[in-house]
């Protein structure tokens, strides 16, 4: 069998750079503007869902494909986890049940996206597209579009729980977080992760089964949806489908900004995390100071396209 590398040369997509810059000093002010100790409380607290969201959005990314759906595969595992918790009643001893159920569903449903991908070769746009679509429709109808409540009393306690001054869906996430460093920088299947986005063909000819690494990639991606919105089903104390819709223009401008080439092939966890950081304190800041939701999704989508034509031209 041939051995796989990847030739030594720079990406086209640089990690953060002038607009981390000019996004880090924006959430300096307003951190200041905040008053600190309370500003910070809240960006901790809010950064764990759109931190997995982000990483969720980076492994297919890396993979030379897309997921759009990570939001719906979110907001259905957290449908299904607050369905099973009304069916098992209070009992601590099985929340586990709900927990699997939501972790399975978000699983399944990436793995739906990665075999649509993988083995019938449908655009990965598309693919995800068309996913948001089924999946949006599928937890409308369970729940005729209404959001599940009544869940037991400790669901939305675990979200308020601390370590060590350290909210616990923080530390779940960066748990996440070098989970997903590991893999890509540790593991042959990272190397191969990389090498499918870099070039699949070239891949396929040294003996790499593409399709399993596509597949594995879009099940991770599910994964990682489906503990982000277990952890909004804790912050909110409640499951809809359609809540936190806005965070995939940032997810996607968070992984840019961070790094990840959208043409496939590169991505590191260390200026990804750097740019979610900054992204989660600009918008915590932005929310802060009063600003127009819509200005902020202007400002996303200006930036985002403004980092992929810099890094353009630069090439």
């Amino acid at each position: 069998m041939m051995s796989l590398s990847l030739p030594d040369t720079p990406s086209r997509y640089r990690p953060l750079g002038l607009a981390a810059t000019v996004l880090l000093a924006g959430g300096l002010i307003a951190a200041a503007l905040a008053g600190g100790g309370g500003f910070l409380s809240s960006v901790a607290y809010q950064l764990p869902e759109f931190g997995l969201l982000v990483l969720a959005m980076a492994l297919p990314l890396i993979a030379g494909g897309i997921n759009l759906a990570i939001l719906a595969i979110a907001n259905l595992s957290a449908v299904v986890a607050a369905l099973t918790f009304g069916a098992v009643g209070d009992s601590p001893w099985l929340a586990p049940l709900p927990l699997f159920a939501g972790l399975a569903t978000g699983c399944l449903t990436g793995a739906l996206i990665g075999l649509l991908i993988a083995y019938l070769r449908i655009a990965p746009i598309i693919a995800s597209l068309g996913a948001l679509l089924v999946y949006t429709g599928v937890g409308i109808l369970a729940t005729n579009g209404a959001a599940v409540t009544g869940l037991p009393a400790f669901v939305p306690a675990f979200a308020g729980q601390t370590v060590a001054g350290i909210p616990l869906i923080a530390l779940i996430f960066l748990a996440a977080a070098i989970l997903v460093g590991v893999l890509l920088g540790r593991t042959p299947y990272g190397r191969y992760l990389s090498a499918v986005g870099y070039n699949e063909t070239a891949t396929a000819y040294s003996g790499i089964d593409t399709a399993r690494i596509h597949l594995v990639a879009y099940t991770l991606s599910g994964l990682l949806g489906a503990v982000a919105g277990l952890v909004m089903l804790a912050r909110f104390n409640s499951a809809r489908m359609g809540y936190a819709d806005s965070y995939l223009l940032t997810t996607l401008l968070a992984a840019v900004l961070g790094g990840i080439d959208p043409n496939g092939g590169r991505g590191r966890l260390l200026p990804l995390l750097a740019a979610i950081v900054l992204l989660q304190v600009t918008a915590s800041g932005l929310n802060l100071a009063g600003a127009n939701q819509h200005f902020s999704a202007v400002a996303w989508g200006g930036l985002l396209l403004a980092k992929l034509a810099y890094d353009r031209l630069r090439s």
